[in-house]
């Protein structure tokens, strides 16, 4: 099976072990043999209110009939401004302007090709450990060395990069290092407020802040990547609102889109009018704001409205932290982190954590391995997961 698709991105033998996917709904998905698994990673976080969800399907249905199909960015429909009117309406600063992309790397270039045009500065900072995107131009930002070193030479680098910081202490060695550094090159600075792919890692109180007051001080664009953390899995809206009001730019994707690609760059309106020019569009994708995703998003944001997902987080978080918890001791574990619907075992043995994930699928429960060196086990299940199918997971490990 699959003999005649490329390597490139199918990962069909990650770890001696093959799924073929053969359907999802709710929380459960089925192999093409029949075997069904609980499944903890909400397809890298986007199934927010689980796989195949009947509110969103409907909509999607129903509206399928009409129009399957846009012209980009040539004629738009009214669908797609009543999005970006949902979308604003999110957020207490209504002095946005929203552009639309297919994936989260569409978002995060559109906010790194603002930062370049508006500033008409060349640099940008990113973190050790971040994951923005693999296209060439992101690549530069995406501080994972196994995507970075095959294409390092080919590469443009305009990126400065700096640590992530996990602890206290080292923010006071971060504001040392951004002092050191000349503001009148740098265009932005982007960030995940939660490092997902980078490890389930969590800065400590103050950084957004800090970087925060560095953009304002410098003349520079402060851009933060919820695609991973956005619409309630920290346990509010967005995780930037644990410390600031808003960004200049923030990237929004995966559980936006409802199910279907759809990712939005959401800025203030007099930084996006930098895009304004004669004739044709700087930016344009034949399948830009497809009206299947842009419908599936609105029936997502819809039920997310109706849902109110973060008190339902909040306390999912304390099923988490009162399970997870109880493996700290584990000589095998070396950390265990994690807010709202998004956590982290990180093992000190990277073959170790292969073999948890690999006899983890064999007994019916799908999670993700995360982090250089993957050795992190990451949990990040829709707002509905069940408390029960967390402990048998858990049990298993334990066990281990």
């Amino acid at each position: 099976m699959f003999k005649y698709e490329s390597p490139t991105s199918l990962s069909l033998k990650t770890g001696g072990f093959s799924l073929i996917l053969k359907k999802a709904k709710g929380d459960y998905i089925w192999d093409n043999k029949g075997k069904r698994y609980y499944d903890f990673t909400s397809f890298f976080g986007v199934s927010l209110f689980g796989h195949f969800n009947p509110f969103i399907i409907k909509r999607v249905k129903n509206y399928f009939k009409e129009k399957p199909h846009s012209m980009g960015d040539l004629f738009p429909y009214e669908e797609r401004e009543k999005l970006s009117e949902k979308i604003v309406s999110l957020f207490k600063n209504k002095n946005l302007s929203v552009t639309f992309g297919i994936s989260g790397t569409d978002a995060v270039e559109l906010a790194i090709k603002t930062a370049f045009l508006y500033t008409k500065k060349e640099k940008i900072i990113s973190f050790k450990n971040s994951y923005h995107g693999l296209s060439m131009g992101i690549l530069p930002l995406t501080n994972l060395k196994h995507f970075q070193n095959p294409f390092k030479k080919f590469l443009k680098n305009y990126s400065i990069e700096l640590k992530f910081p996990e602890k206290e202490e080292e923010l006071e060695e971060l504001e040392k290092r951004l002092k050191k550094l000349n503001p009148s090159k740098i265009a932005g600075i982007i960030v995940e407020p939660i490092q997902g792919r980078g490890g389930i890692r969590i800065p400590p109180k103050g950084f957004l802040k800090i970087l925060y007051d560095f953009c304002k001080k410098n003349d520079i664009l402060f851009i933060i990547d919820e695609i991973f953390t956005g619409f309630s899995r920290t346990g509010k809206d967005f995780c930037f609102q644990y410390e600031i009001d808003f960004p200049d730019i923030l990237c929004l994707g995966k559980a936006l889109g409802g199910g279907f690609p759809l990712s939005a760059c959401v800025g203030r309106r007099e930084i996006m009018k930098v895009w304004e020019v004669k004739g044709d569009p700087l930016y344009a994708t034949t399948f830009l704001t497809h009206p299947v995703s842009v419908i599936s998003s609105l029936a997502f944001l819809e039920l997310y409205k109706k849902e109110r997902p973060v008190k339902i987080v909040k306390e999912k978080e304390k099923i988490f932290e009162k399970h997870l918890l109880k493996l700290k001791d584990s000589e095998k574990i070396k950390d265990i982190r994690g807010k709202g619907i998004m956590w982290g075992i990180e093992f000190r043995d990277e073959k170790f954590a292969l073999k948890v994930w690999k006899i983890l699928i064999e007994r019916g429960f799908l999670t993700l391995l995360e982090g250089e060196k993957h050795n992190v086990l990451s949990f990040v299940p829709s707002v509905y997961f069940r408390e029960k199918e967390l402990r048998k997971a858990l049990k298993i490990i334990f066990e281990m």
